[in-house]
């Protein structure tokens, strides 16, 4: 398992999740499913491309260190 995984999996464990919105309740099951998968999906790649970019951003800020002291 990558980092990354490792992480996110540490991330989506420890956030509160609402109850599905009542207009979604009131679909069924495998489109409420389809709705969940594309969220998650999209989530995960939000978190990976803002962690990506924090790592970038901080080894950026590293080669620059002769400016900071």
């Amino acid at each position: 398992m990558d980092v990354l995984q490792v992480l996110f999996s540490l991330w989506t464990g420890n956030r509160c999740t609402a109850g599905l919105p009542e207009a979604i309740e009131k679909l069924t099951a495998e489109e409420q499913q389809e709705i969940r998968a594309y969220c998650e999906n999209n989530e995960r790649q939000a978190f990976d491309v803002g962690f990506k970019t924090a790592v970038q951003l901080w080894n950026q800020l590293d080669n620059t260190g002769g400016i900071m002291e």
